[in-house]
């Protein structure tokens, strides 16, 4: 923005919003929605290695992308014919998927049926309101890799997202409808279920969840790659940054597989609910792989564990809380 035309009053506005997301408690399971490409980028997330927060620009974008949702689906529930439901009619709230003990969950927008070329056969519905560069870009992957194969190529994560959607609902086909904001432009996209894709998404899920080895990433060199360019967590993979300290990123916790989303830690012998993991606690320890140095030594002779670093400098680092 050239120009800021705004006065102290929207200002105050956006630091309200902005004040609003920090407080949110973030959601203690990794989302379907995040299934990206880098497995090393949704073990991060997953592993809370610091509170990734929003500025109000892109605040703004996620309520018109709501707002847009409600809008379309509002348009389409209108035409003849059509049956579109968005929610779970046995719960009244969205319609939901869970597994992997609770650990791994996500929220489709809804099922249709009824269209004009397929009045039959349900389908996974998903919408997505984007910029008018990313909408152009779809229409321009549609034109070269045909419909079936333009959702992957235009945003992988939105195809992992629709391959899940299909594996856990038993709907093999999936209508995604793209609009720019407001609703102004709008196009569809229809994808089809493809089983050895959705496993190896859940294997993948299940991988993260339980592993305490941080994953290959998806470049050797971030500090060059366009894929890491705006990764929320590349100074991590650089080695540039200490993690956050909380339960998640500790020695001593994991996730329960008890089917209760919850983690336990093994050190206190106690479960633990999100707000306890972002709390954390004096005993604390990191796990050797988020720390950028060399274990040389761990002690757990004591009241504590203590564990030793050598540094690049060759130096002496000792996390001991």
């Amino acid at each position: 923005m050239e120009n800021d035309y705004r006065d102290n009053t929207l200002r105050a506005a956006d630091e309200v919003l902005q004040n609003q997301d920090r407080q949110n408690t973030p959601r203690g399971y990794l989302g379907m929605s995040g299934m990206y490409e880098c497995t090393r980028q949704v073990w991060y997330g997953f592993r809370m290695v610091k509170r990734v927060g929003f500025d109000a620009a892109t605040l703004k974008r996620f309520a018109s992308g709501h707002a847009d949702e409600d809008v379309f689906a509002s348009r389409l529930k209108k035409v003849a014919g059509i049956d579109l439901i968005t929610s779970d009619p046995s719960t009244g709230r969205q319609i939901g998927h869970q597994d992997i003990k609770g650990h791994f969950r996500g929220h489709q927008d809804g099922q249709i049926r009824g269209l004009r070329d397929d009045p039959h056969n349900w389908y996974v519905w998903e919408h997505k309101s984007v910029n008018p560069n990313s909408f152009r870009k779809f229409g321009r992957d549609i034109d070269k890799w045909g419909e079936e194969n333009a959702l992957r190529e235009w945003n992988l994560t939105y195809f992992n997202q629709a391959q899940l959607y299909m594996y856990y609902s038993g709907i093999e086909r999936h209508y995604l409808t793209a609009t720019t904001p407001g609703c102004r432009d709008d196009m569809k996209c229809i994808t089809f279920y493809q089983e050895d894709v959705a496993k190896a998404l859940v294997e993948k899920a299940e991988e993260v969840i339980f592993s305490t080895e941080r994953p290959t990433p998806i470049s050797t060199a971030p500090e060059k790659s366009f894929a890491c360019k705006f990764c929320n967590y590349k100074e991590y993979c650089m080695d540039q940054e200490f993690v956050t300290r909380n339960c998640r990123t500790c020695v001593h916790s994991e996730p329960s597989a008890d089917g209760d989303a919850l983690w336990n830690c093994n050190f206190h012998n106690k479960k633990l609910n999100i707000h306890d993991q972002l709390r954390g606690c004096s005993d604390q320890r990191f796990l050797p792989s988020l720390v950028p140095h060399a274990v040389t030594f761990a002690d757990d002779t004591g009241p504590t564990l203590r564990i030793k670093y050598q540094t690049q400098d060759g130096g002496e680092w000792i996390d001991a809380g």
